[in-house]
């Protein structure tokens, strides 16, 4: 059993954090748990609600966690925050609004970076290719991921910085599927995936409370197609 560090990134949801865990908790396999750290930021929304809900609702999963409340929500600070703190070579990247829908061993996770290219593995959450790490559920190579908290601001939303630090490079690194005969590119070449690369493991149970909670993401549209809400200006929730 290995005792793993976990980063999480949350809002006052200890319904959904509570979920999330347990999930993980019952498959994730090969997890001392008890002995596993949490490094955990509590942005201050919904407001009116305690941030210390959160904290005990992961404390029924994880043995130790260290917790942060800010005065002001900042997505992209809270990643700065819980990435610099883990201590081990490798560490799991956790949101607070994911579900694991079936066993993984931990050891699975980890054996990719036997491979010193290699500073992600992610759990596939989504059909499409990634173009780039995303913050999804993931292992992570902690000495990279520390070096990326360094450089990271408080004005983009983190997944554009991390693809614009990772400055990802993945034109060469291509996969064939023999059933269709045709070439495609599973995403950055220092990430990879779990055993198949197109198989969803990982599901978002966050999106039902940002549309019932009375937030949204900033409504900055994108100039190139009005159709789109700019994603590199989100870093916190805003009242609709």
């Amino acid at each position: 059993m290995i005792p793993l560090e976990f980063t999480t990134t949350a809002t006052i949801r200890p319904e959904i954090v509570r979920r999330t865990y347990a999930s993980f908790k019952a498959h994730l396999k090969g997890v001392d748990w008890a002995k596993s750290t949490a490094y955990v930021n509590v942005d201050p929304l919904p407001e009116g609600k305690c941030a210390l809900d959160v904290v005990e609702a992961i404390r029924e999963s994880v043995g130790n966690v260290t917790h942060r409340h800010p005065s002001k929500a900042n997505y992209s600070l809270a990643y700065k925050l819980v990435w610099s703190q883990p201590t081990g070579d490798f560490f799991f990247n956790l949101e607070d609004d994911w579900e694991l829908c079936e066993d993984v061993d931990v050891e699975t996770l980890l054996a990719p970076f036997a491979d010193d290219k290699i500073v992600a593995v992610p759990l596939r959450a989504y059909s499409y290719w990634y173009k780039s790490t995303p913050t999804s559920p993931s292992m992570y190579r902690t000495s990279y991921f520390k070096d990326i908290a360094e450089r990271m601001h408080g004005n983009e939303n983190p997944e554009t910085q991390l693809h614009d630090l990772m400055n990802v490079e993945y034109e060469n690194y291509k996969v064939s599927f023999p059933e269709s005969g045709k070439e495609r590119h599973p995403g950055n070449r220092t990430s990879v995936y779990p055993s198949n690369e197109r198989h969803i493991i990982v599901k978002d149970i966050g999106r039902e409370w940002s549309e019932q909670s009375g937030y949204t993401r900033p409504q900055v549209l994108d100039k190139s197609d009005p159709r789109y809400v700019k994603k590199n200006h989100f870093t916190s929730w805003v009242k609709k």
